[in-house]
């Protein structure tokens, strides 16, 4: 009976001895007013007793306000993290604490408007989670911050249908047609043939000669034409005088030559 209780005295005493690992774990961000593409640097404050040179890995962890779980980016200082519960591929923001357990710096982190968690305009709290090297389970900060967000567009995008493009016919080139040359007609003057042969007969009257109009042609003046008068026998010789001196003239020479004839004829008789 005085063993047990020996035994159980000492081990009070232990627990009793044995200083408690404190720890301080909170952060703080310069504005809560912010769009959804604003990167966050928040503030983080580390203090660990007894955990000196000690490395933790840090994520940043959103949730909409009245929502249960989690989504967001945080910067490892090479590329922006998607939110992981577990911290399984190691590759969140890793720090190492002071030989007193503490740590103090800048961790990037932003809203992940790509993930179904993200509502769009409205309240969201952000929160700090640590993970040991080799833990699995995230130790949350002591205090969580809520942020205002408002969003420069439509978080979700919506689906416009992509309108069909109707091929537009090809026109096909109409043939030019070949104009036909039009014959150019020829212009043929007719002759005019009268009917009727008009008889021109002049008439000599008071010396002078009426031609039909036919022949004369419509006069363009008041003028009148004058034939030219015909001689009579009292202008000289006519042509029948002309005649009857050309008939005397050879009844003479005739009368000559046979009187001629007949006296050469005598002439040689004797």
């Amino acid at each position: 009976m005085k063993t047990c209780t020996i035994i159980l005295g000492i081990i009070v005493s232990l627990f009793l001895l044995t200083p408690l690992a404190q720890a301080g774990f909170s952060f703080s961000v310069p504005q809560t007013n912010i769009n959804e593409n604003q990167e966050i640097e928040a503030l983080v404050n580390l203090s660990i007793q007894n955990q000196g040179n000690k490395v933790y890995y840090l994520e940043g962890a959103f949730k909409r306000e009245g929502a249960t779980n989690y989504f967001g980016l945080t910067w490892n200082d090479t590329s922006w993290i998607n939110y992981s519960s577990s911290n399984s591929d190691k590759n969140l923001k890793s720090i190492t604490t002071s030989p007193e357990g503490s740590w103090s710096g800048i961790l990037k982190v932003k809203l992940d408007t790509n993930s179904s968690q993200f509502q769009g305009s409205g309240n969201y709290n952000l929160k700090i989670n640590r993970f040991t090297a080799t833990g699995t389970t995230p130790t949350s900060s002591d205090n969580d911050i809520t942020l205002s967000i408002t969003t420069m567009s439509t978080p979700t995008p919506t689906t416009v249908p992509t309108s069909t493009n109707t091929p537009t016919p090809t026109k096909t080139p109409t043939p030019t047609s070949s104009k036909t040359p039009t014959p150019t007609k020829k212009v043929t003057t007719p002759t005019s043939t009268s009917s009727q042969k008009s008889t021109i007969t002049p008439s000599i009257q008071d010396n002078q000669v009426s031609l039909p109009e036919s022949i004369l042609g419509s006069s363009t003046g008041s003028a009148d034409i004058s034939p030219t008068p015909v001689k009579t026998k009292d202008d000289g010789f006519s042509f029948k005088s002309l005649v009857f001196i050309a008939g005397g003239i050879i009844l003479v020479l005739l009368g000559i030559f046979a009187l001629t004839f007949i006296a050469k004829d005598r002439f040689k008789k004797l």
